[in-house]
Parts: structure tokens; sequence; C-alpha cells
């Protein structure tokens, strides 16, 4: 999947919050958006700087707060395009991939939101610890503790987003990619849930490492035991 297959995929389906997104769909999105950033910050910037009342203005407080005055009305309307357009180009497209994102990886949508809590848990907690300092900042240790704790839930929120989709369907939805390869089988005690096809494979690895002891280890033990009888 390339880019613009991922960016009309997001968007085609913007206002869908069920089913799974594949990791190059989120991740293509993301670099669009960042670019599209770029070059609309890019953009902006040169048109005010070529208006020669913005660059008259530029450095006098003053003249800048008159400007907006006589403008106010403009102003107001490009907020509110630009709030429709992060809305409708950002907001609710990317809400609604990384919630797919989430599913694929067999997470309910509710995990995007843990990073948040957490952040206002930590807020909390200082607000607490002010308190029960007698008005007084917590020690530094205390501090850097808490602060960590939003950046750590960030970062392991980043490393679910990076990590494969589960294999065939799941509980919501078929896979996005048809043709995902088989994982490798695990340990037995570590999996959940075995299909036939994967409990016959099991199957016969254990029977097969069973024969290979009895051949290596079992077979010489009889064998000596047998010769010193003799």
């Amino acid at each position: 999947m390339g880019m613009f297959r991922a960016v009309g995929s997001v968007y085609a389906n913007m206002f869908n919050f069920s089913g799974r997104a594949r990791r190059a769909e989120y991740w293509w999105y993301a670099l669009f958006i960042f670019l599209a950033s770029l070059v609309f910050q890019g953009v902006a910037a040169y048109w005010l700087f070529m208006q020669p009342e913005f660059g008259a203005a530029m450095g006098n407080p003053a003249a800048m707060e008159t400007l907006i005055k006589q403008y106010e009305d403009q102003v107001w309307r490009w907020s509110a395009y630009f709030f429709a357009g992060y809305l409708f180009l950002y907001m609710i497209p990317q809400l609604a991939v990384t919630v797919r994102r989430l599913h694929d990886t067999g997470r309910s949508g509710w995990w995007m939101f843990k990073p948040i809590l957490l952040a206002l848990v930590a807020g909390i907690g200082l607000g607490f610890l002010a308190v029960f300092a007698g008005g007084g900042a917590p020690s530094p240790a205390i501090l850097l503790m808490v602060s960590t704790l939003p950046m750590l839930a960030s970062i392991w929120f980043l490393i679910v987003l990076c990590l494969p989709g589960t294999y065939g369907n799941n509980r919501f939805g078929p896979d996005p990619i048809p043709n995902r390869k088989r994982p490798e089988t695990t340990h037995p005690a570590l999996v959940k849930e075995m299909d036939e096809e994967l409990g016959r494979q099991v199957a016969d690895r254990r029977k097969a490492e069973f024969q290979d002891y009895y051949r290596a280890r079992v077979l010489p033990a009889i064998e000596r035991n047998k010769a010193r009888r003799v």
C-alpha cells in the first residue's frame, strides 16, 4: 500500500470507527499530514510576509493590534475555515484511523485515551503533593518521576501503533492483509487458543521432540544398563 492509496483509504473511512487498519495505512497517512502541514505553514508564512501592512507592523505591538482590529471580521472568518478544515481533514480521520489501527493489534480504541488519562492522573498527583507539602514544591525526584510518566505512556502508545496486526480475523473484523504471513508457532504454554491445524502442528512437534529425546537419551541408557548386567 502506497501513500496515495493509504490517504485515500483514510479519508474514505474517516467516519468509520470499526474494522481494522494496517500499519502502512496509518503511517503513510501520518507522513502525508506531516508534509501537508509543512507546506501549509510555509504558504501561510509567505503570504503574510508578502503583505506590506503586516511587514510594517512587525516589531510594533501597537501597530499589530490596530491591524488585527482592522481585519477582525476576516480573521474570524478565516479562523472558522481553518477550524473546519482541521476538523474534517485531520482530527476526525486521525481519530478513526487510530482506532482502527488499535483494532488491528487486537486492542480496543479506548486505549488511545490511556496516555491522556495518565497525564491527568500525574497532574492531579502533583497537586496533591503540593498540598501535602504545605504549599511548597515537591522534591525534584518526585517531580521528575511524575512528569516522566506521561512521556513513557506516549512512547508506549507509539510502540503499540508500530506493532503488527493479529493474524487472521479478530473480534474487530477481518484481516486487512489477506496474505499476511502466519506467525511462527510459539511454545504451547504461551498459546491461549489454537485452531485445529495449529493444534496438529504442535502435537506433531511434541511427538518428534519426544522421539528425538528417546533415541538420544533413553535408548543409550537402556543399552548401558544391559551391558552392566552382562
